[in-house]
């Protein structure tokens, strides 16, 4: 006799006993939320603060090669990510290579450049912790981040 809830059906894929089959569509979002979020993170922290955590971390900033809005300059050098990316950055690695002083697409179209930066050991401190809390976060550590899932139903 098989169980009703063994099988759950919805929009985005199915639980079929314990695996779970997903729908293109399913991970076209989750791909999309991803790139976004990405997207988000490296720009705004570069708009703001120059570098991202890990930048931070390894002494590097990006800065302007001429006085432009921050916050477009900076969503264009990392939407052209899309182009560098390809091919593992081998289309950002090649224009590199090609670059007198490095740059990549993004930066040759938005006008940036990467620099060296001295941070201070208590900012480097912080970005690491930092990191290490959204690291822990991520993967379960903090309590109550990661719940068992309820039994709804008991098979005899």
């Amino acid at each position: 006799m098989e169980c009703p809830h063994c099988h759950r059906q919805t929009g985005l894929g199915a639980i079929d006993e314990t695996e779970l089959k997903l729908t293109f569509a399913a991970l076209l979002i989750a791909q999309s939320l991803n790139a976004a979020t990405l997207f988000l993170y490296l720009w705004l922290l570069e708009a703001i603060f120059g570098a991202t955590l890990g930048k931070a971390m390894v002494g590097i900033r990006v800065v302007q090669t001429r006085e432009r809005n921050p916050f477009v300059v900076l969503a264009i050098r990392n939407l052209l990510r899309v182009v560098d990316g390809l091919g593992f950055y081998l289309v950002g690695d090649v224009i590199t290579g090609c670059s007198k002083i490095h740059r990549r697409l993004g930066d040759i179209c938005a006008g940036t450049v990467v620099i060296e930066e001295h941070f201070g050991y208590g900012i480097k401190i912080a970005t690491v912790a930092l990191w290490s809390a959204v690291l822990a976060g991520a993967s379960g550590l903090f309590p109550g981040s990661a719940r068992p899932t309820p039994r709804s139903h008991l098979v005899i």
